[in-house]
C-alpha cells in the first residue's frame, strides 16, 4: 500500500524543515535579502509534514485498529521523544539562566514540574513543539476514523481551512492546543486528498504549472510585504503578523498540491530514491537540531563564523540530514529495527 509520491513528498518536506533550522547559526546581518528569500521558501515545511500524516492515516484506515495504532505511535514517536528530549532538558536546566520566553516563575518550580512542562510543550529543543501537537491528533484518531466514514465530514473542510489561514503560529510554539487549531485542518486536508485522490491527483498533474506559478507569486508577495513594512517575517518574533501567516499557509498549501502533481506525474521515474530519506524522517526530525546546535557552539567557542550564504546553509543542512540518518542506521544495526524505532524513531 506504499504510495511512492507521498514518500517522495515526505523526503522533500524534511529537507525544508532542516534548511529552515540550518539558517540559525549564521549571522545574516550582511545578507538580509538572502535570509528573507530562504526563509520564505523553506519555513513552515511542517505544514507539508502534517498534510502527509493525514494522507497516510486515511490511506491506512482499512488496517486501522485503535489500540494497535496508539501502541505503534507510542513506540515510534512518543518514546523516542521522551528519550531524545532528555539531553536537551538537561542542557537547558544546567545553563546559567532560562530563556526569556519561558514562564517567568519557572525557576521556582519543582524539577518534576519543569520536566512535565518541557515534555508537554516541546520547549526543550526548537523543533520538538511538533510532538505534543501531533500526539493530540493521535488521540483524536478514533474520532477522525469515524468521521471519515461519512463524506459529509469533509464539507467542513473549507471552514476549517479558514481557521488555519487566519490563525498565527503560537508565540515561540509553546502552546500545543493553539498549534492543534492551526494544523488539524491541514491534517484533515491530507485525509481528504487521500480519500479522493483518484480525482484530486490527476487535477494536480494537469494544473502543476499553474500551482507552481501561484506559489512563486505568493513568495514574491511575501518578500515584498516584509521589505515594504519592515516587519519581521518570522512569526515567532511577531505573533501579531497575521498577513505573514495567512500568506505562508496558503503558499505552502499550494506548494503541497504543486509537488503532488509533479511527483505523482514522475512517480515511476523517481521511484524509491527518496524512500530512505522518508523512512528516516522522524530520526532526522528528532536529531537534526542537535547537530545544528553543535555547529552553533563550535562557531561561538572557536570564534569562527562562516559567512552566511546559500552554500553554508546547504552544507550544514546536508550534515544535519546525513548525520542523523547514519546514526539511526548504526543504532538499527546494533539494536535491531524494533529497538531503534523506540530509541531514534526509525
Amino acid at each position: 500500500m506504499l504510495v511512492h509520491y507521498i514518500q517522495q513528498l515526505r523526503g522533500l518536506a524534511i529537507i525544508l524543515i532542516v534548511v529552515t533550522h540550518a539558517m540559525d547559526p549564521f549571522d545574516w546581518s550582511e545578507r538580509p535579502l538572502t535570509a528573507l528569500v530562504l526563509k520564505t521558501v523553506a519555513v513552515n515545511g511542517t505544514l507539508i509534514f502534517v498534510f502527509i500524516a493525514g494522507f497516510l492515516f486515511q490511506h491506512l484506515l482499512p488496517r486501522y485498529e485503535p489500540i494497535a495504532y496508539l501502541r505503534g505511535k507510542l513506540r515510534n514517536v512518543i518514546v523516542p521523544y521522551l528519550i531524545l528530549g532528555a539531553p536537551a532538558i538537561v542542557l537547558v536546566l544546567s545553563g546559567p539562566s532560562l530563556p526569556p520566553m519561558y514562564p517567568k516563575d519557572m525557576a521556582s518550580w519543582s524539577l518534576a514540574g519543569q520536566i512535565v512542562w518541557f515534555y508537554a510543550t516541546g520547549a526543550m529543543l526548537g523543533p520538538f513543539w511538533f510532538i505534543p501537537m501531533i500526539a493530540i491528533i493521535y488521540l483524536l484518531a478514533p474520532v477522525l476514523a469515524w468521521a471519515d466514514r461519512d463524506q459529509r465530514f469533509y464539507w467542513l473542510l473549507p471552514a476549517l481551512l479558514i481557521v488555519s489561514i487566519v490563525l498565527p503560529r503560537p508565540a515561540y510554539n509553546l502552546d500545543p492546543l493553539h498549534a492543534l487549531a492551526l494544523f488539524l485542518p491541514i491534517y484533515v486536508l491530507g485525509m481528504a486528498v487521500s480519500r479522493y485522490r483518484d480525482v484530486v491527483i490527476p487535477r494536480c498533474q494537469r494544473a502543476c504549472g499553474v500551482l507552481f506559478g501561484l506559489t512563486g507569486a505568493l513568495i514574491l508577495i511575501q518578500i515584498a510585504l516584509v521589505l515594504q513594512t519592515g516587519k519581521p517575517f518570522n512569526p515567532l518574533t511577531d505573533p501579531t503578523g497575521f498577513y505573514v501567516i495567512n500568506l505562508d499557509t496558503v503558499q505552502k498549501t499550494l506548494l503541497t498540491f504543486a509537488l503532488l502533481g509533479l511527483l505523482s506525474r514522475h512517480e515511476g521515474a523517481i521511484g524509491a530514491r527518496f524512500d530512505e530519506l522518508a523512512n528516516a524522517s522522524f530520526s532526522i526530525y528528532f536529531l537534526h537540531y542537535y547537530f545544528v546546535q553543535a555547529q552553533f557552539v563550535f562557531i561561538t567557542q572557536t570564534s569562527i563564523w562562516p559567512p552566511a550564504s546559500l552554500l553554508a546553509v546547504t552544507a550544514l543542512s546536508a550534515l544535519a540530514i546525513i548525520a542523523p540518518m547514519a546514526f539511526a542506521r548504526w543504532v538499527r544495526l546494533r539494536a535491531g529495527r524494533n529497538a531503534s524505532r523506540m530509541l531514534v524513531g526509525s
